[in-house]
């Protein structure tokens, strides 16, 4: 996690180093989401269906329940966007895709606040937790790359975002990605993962800085479905309700 930013306080009479030292291991492994579509080189004019992991172990088996879902969207090769409807108990299914391709799947997890208190994790403010050793604001979101063709020029507007700046890649290829912070160039490392990768739970393949431009060249030596993942981190407006905004942006994609 990026923690550039980031800010801890001395709470409840307990020393910095302490916090930090029973901080860092959690920060670690925080769960965030991926988008999980059944097919990466659909069809002009099919529908997809997705799900979205969830968890820090790609591909993992765990979901995000569609409460936690705040909205969907698919994008077009022209950058038209068109919203998808996510009812509650369903699969999550695309519209037909409109065109020859490509298209981003993206989707917005619901906000929300995570504070660790000596009672154990609660999800809410530093304000309902007074005790809180550290309190975090996650917003997280997703994309996938689908289909084939040239790259799609689109911003989402998401605080935190990852795009391709090209289309799908074959195996030995490199893909560029570009990272944005609302809405500027990201310096930070970006990290990439595959399927069947037999590492440890939040260890990555592959990692790689931004440049000035914040775009990062991942070269891509494995097929199959890969995940990409970028962590932010700043202070929270206000230290009384939480310590930090953290923003969550990941990309995965199908190398062939």
């Amino acid at each position: 996690m990026n923690l550039r930013t980031s800010s801890f306080r001395h709470r409840a009479g307990l020393p910095v180093a302490v916090m930090l030292a029973a901080l860092w291991p959690a920060l670690a492994a925080a769960h965030y989401p991926w988008m999980t579509p059944n097919d990466y080189r659909p069809a002009p004019g099919a529908s997809v269906g997705f799900n979205i992991g969830w968890g820090h172990e790609f591909p993992g088996t765990a979901t995000l329940e569609p409460a936690r879902v705040e909205a969907a969207w698919l994008v077009d090769a022209a950058g038209r966007t068109t919203a998808i409807e996510l009812a509650a108990g369903e699969p999550f299914v695309t519209p037909a895709l409109p065109g020859d391709g490509p298209w981003l799947l993206a989707a917005r997890q619901v906000a929300g606040f995570y504070s660790r208190t000596p009672r154990g994790g609660q999800r809410s403010s530093r304000a309902d937790n007074p005790d809180a050793l550290s309190c975090g604001y996650s917003r997280n979101v997703v994309v996938a790359l689908l289909g084939e063709g040239a790259v799609i020029d689109a911003a989402l507007g998401f605080p935190l975002e990852i795009m391709p700046v090209a289309g799908q890649v074959a195996v030995g290829e490199s893909l560029d990605v570009r990272v944005t912070l609302h809405g500027q160039p990201w310096q930070g490392r970006v990290r990439a993962t595959y399927v069947g990768f037999a590492g440890a739970e939040d260890e990555y393949p592959l990692s790689v800085e931004t440049d000035d431009a914040g775009v990062a060249r991942l070269p891509l030596e494995q097929p199959g479905r890969w995940l990409v993942v970028a962590k932010a981190s700043e202070p929270y407006p206000d230290p009384a309700i939480c310590d930090q905004n953290n923003y969550n942006a990941t990309l995965t994609l199908e190398v062939r």
